[in-house]
């Protein structure tokens, strides 16, 4: 089978260790532990997590699309923007069939699922978003 060559050209990264590829790898050499108490949890079996913070992910993103979007979304956007730059692309003249963006997530949109789950339990189906489940 003969298949076309690939090549990862890019990286970008939003992780608690840091907003960038460069500043999350510095984060893991210096071995230090990113999690954190969550005041959310308070009460559950686990109360700490390693998450994203320090960062006005509306602002970061801009457009006036951001508020639609879910957490992971925006940190999908600028991964991907980070990526670009750094693959030295330009997006206005590459060729879309060659250029390709993977995103890994640990959960996806759970935290919109979950809003619209609550709205729907508490308020009624009006109280839901028609865009519920692109939120997730």
């Amino acid at each position: 089978m003969n298949r076309p060559a690939i090549a990862v050209t890019g990286l970008g990264m939003i992780t608690p260790a840091g907003h960038t590829t460069d500043t999350t790898w510095d984060g893991v050499c210096r071995g230090e532990s990113f999690a954190r108490t969550v005041p959310e949890l308070h009460g559950c079996a686990v109360d700490f997590a390693c998450t994203v913070t320090g960062i006005d992910l509306d602002g970061a993103v801009g457009g006036r699309t951001a508020f639609r979007m879910g957490r992971y979304v925006k940190f999908a956007v600028l991964a991907a923007r980070e990526a670009v730059t750094d693959a030295g692309l330009d997006p206005a003249h590459w060729d879309g069939a060659r250029v390709a963006v993977v995103v890994g997530t640990s959960s996806g949109g759970s935290a919109g699922l979950t809003e619209q789950a609550v709205a729907l339990e508490r308020r009624g189906p009006e109280a839901t978003s028609p865009s519920g489940i692109l939120l997730t």
